[in-house]
Parts: structure tokens; C-alpha cells; sequence
């Protein structure tokens, strides 16, 4: 519903979550997502699943290589005790 939509948002903003370059050739960094998160998700724009890891994330910064994606529009889901999701663009 409408108001999980609202509630992820506001953690993003509390989290100060990014990902950058935005837009991207498909390496990039993914910052400020708080330690223990374990499964990083990639889903295109119709919420197809495209992409996933599984990590113990520590230490604020995390560097990805998605290069094998095509360009287009994403949505990355970091998911743990929290879930954060952060759009971005691959752009060739």
C-alpha cells in the first residue's frame, strides 16, 4: 500500500542512503546503508528481480559491478533489519 511506499522513502532520507555515479555504466558505490544488511536486490522498472547478492555488510561503503545489465531504469533493495531502495539509471 501507499503509506509503506511513504515509509521506505523516509527511511532513505533518515539513512542518507546513496548510490553513485547516477547514472552509471554499471560500476558503482553504494553508501550509508547501516551495517548488517544481507541481500542486495536489482529490479528492473515492471519488478522483475535482475540482479542479487547476499552480503554482511560493514564499514558505510560498498562497491558493485552490474556491468552485465543492460541500460535502463532500476531500483536497488538493500534488505535487512530495514529495507532501503535507491533508483538509478545505467546509461551507455
Amino acid at each position: 500500500d501507499c503509506r509503506s511506499v511513504v515509509r521506505v522513502a523516509d527511511e532513505v532520507a533518515e539513512l542518507a542512503a546513496t548510490i553513485y555515479p547516477n547514472p552509471t555504466d554499471g560500476r558503482m558505490t553504494l553508501s550509508g546503508v547501516p551495517d548488517g544488511f544481507t541481500r542486495l536486490s536489482i529490479l528492473d522498472l515492471t519488478g522483475r528481480q535482475v540482479w542479487a547478492e547476499d552480503r554482511s555488510l560493514s564499514g558505510g561503503i560498498f562497491q558493485l559491478d552490474v556491468t552485465g545489465l543492460p541500460a535502463g531504469h532500476y531500483i536497488m533493495w538493500a534488505q535487512g533489519a530495514e529495507s532501503i531502495r535507491l533508483p538509478f539509471i545505467i546509461a551507455r
